[in-house]
C-alpha cells in the first residue's frame, strides 16, 4: 500500500503510466473541495477525469466543506443518482 498526494499520483503516472495503476483498486482523496483551488484543484481535477477511464479504480472523495457534493458525484458517474451521494 502506497500513500500519496495526488501531485504525487500524476507524477508517477507521467513517469511510467503502464505500472503507475496497475496495483491500484481504490484511490482516496481527502480534501475533495481542493477541487476549486487554482493549481492544485487544477491537478485534482486532472486525476480524477483520468481515473474516471478506469473502470477497475475505486474512488472515494473526503471533505468536510463541500457544498456542491451532487454536481461532482454526477461528474464522476453520469448515471448514478443523486441521492447515493
Amino acid at each position: 500500500m502506497e500513500i500519496v498526494t495526488p501531485e504525487r499520483l500524476m507524477h508517477m503516472i507521467r513517469n511510467n503510466p503502464g505500472e503507475a495503476l496497475a496495483d491500484v483498486g481504490l484511490v482516496v482523496v481527502d480534501e475533495a473541495h481542493h477541487l476549486g483551488q487554482g493549481r492544485r484543484g487544477f491537478v485534482l481535477e486532472s486525476l480524477l477525469a483520468l481515473l474516471q477511464a478506469r473502470s477497475d479504480v475505486r474512488l472515494v472523495l473526503l471533505s468536510a466543506a463541500v457544498g456542491n457534493k451532487g454536481d461532482i458525484a454526477s461528474w464522476l458517474d453520469p448515471q448514478r443518482p443523486e441521492r447515493e451521494v
